[in-house]
């Protein structure tokens, strides 16, 4: 997926401003202005992911001895927009677990209390269902790309995890593998096989959220929405990064750091009994003329 990102990135954002220039001539000045101008129709994000595939190329430049140094360097770039996570509340996601077409009530409900990607779900197998102990194993990822199915291991190093489910949560599951699982898969597509994650969005998603009178939401939304339970459930940042797959807790903190208002609430008490600790001792001590 990265690389066909990066690659129209090239063809639609990069070659058509700077593919005749020569990389001698290329200047900062000139880097600046194309983000610049990228920048005057775009979001920030986006223009930082055009950036970047510019920026490594000509540092692949460098490497290779074609440059001395790259013209890339010290681009001054769009500050980027804080990133609202969007989250269902308990109430919200029973709704919508309800309103989807039965086949696929536990794969809402298990991505959002396992904190699944849609291509996470859709790879996850029977062999990876443990329901006699609760367990759950994220060892696969199957994502569409180009109207083509890609199978492999999950996004990340930090992905592969395995973790154990609410009891009820396992209770949905063992009804759905009995009546809906494939020989493979726990999620199939409707007519079989692997799932399709572009004509389920459209045809199964999309309709069920609008039944569950919400607003519009993408499916990694019930992930974001599993991480704010965890929260909710007063589970440490470090188990949640776990759960989720996050190779660094820090980058949960900075995504969803204000679900955790009890580490707040707590670091104010600490603060509180070392100040008034000391205070006391002062009262304690004998005054002296």
């Amino acid at each position: 997926a990265t690389r066909v990102r990066d690659r129209e990135i090239l063809d639609h954002d990069v070659l058509p401003d700077l593919g005749r220039a020569q990389l001698a001539e290329l200047t900062r000045e000139a880097v600046q202005d194309w983000v610049n101008a990228l920048a005057v129709g775009w979001a920030p994000s986006t223009v930082r992911r055009s950036y970047t595939v510019l920026h490594q190329i000509l540092g692949f430049a460098v490497d290779e001895g074609l440059l001395p140094a790259s013209p890339a360097q010290r681009v001054r770039l769009p500050r980027p927009r804080r990133y609202e996570a969007r989250f269902l509340t308990p109430d919200e996601l029973e709704a919508l677990a309800n309103a989807i077409a039965p086949a696929y009530r536990a794969m809402v409900l298990t991505m959002a209390w396992a904190t699944l990607r849609l291509g996470e779900a859709a790879g996850l197998r029977r062999a990876d269902l443990d329901l006699r102990s609760g367990r759950l194993r994220v060892a696969n990822n199957l994502v569409e790309i180009l109207g083509q199915l890609h199978e492999g291991p999950p996004k990340t190093a930090a992905g592969r995890r395995a973790m154990t489910l609410p009891a009820s949560v396992v209770a949905e599951l063992r009804g759905h593998v009995m009546r809906y699982a494939g020989a493979v898969y726990v999620f199939p597509a409707p007519e079989g096989g692997p799932l399709h994650a572009e004509h389920w969005r459209a045809t199964v998603w999309r309709p069920a959220v609008a039944r569950a009178g919400l607003t519009r939401m993408r499916p990694h939304d019930l992930k974001h929405t599993g991480v704010a339970l965890l929260a909710a459930a007063g589970v440490d940042a470090g188990e949640i990064a776990r759960r989720a797959g996050h190779a660094d807790p820090g980058f949960t903190l900075a995504v969803y750091g204000h679900l955790f208002p009890e580490g707040d609430r707590n670091a104010a008490r600490k603060l509180d009994a070392l100040r008034t600790t000391r205070l006391d001792k002062e009262q304690a001590q004998p005054r002296t003329r």
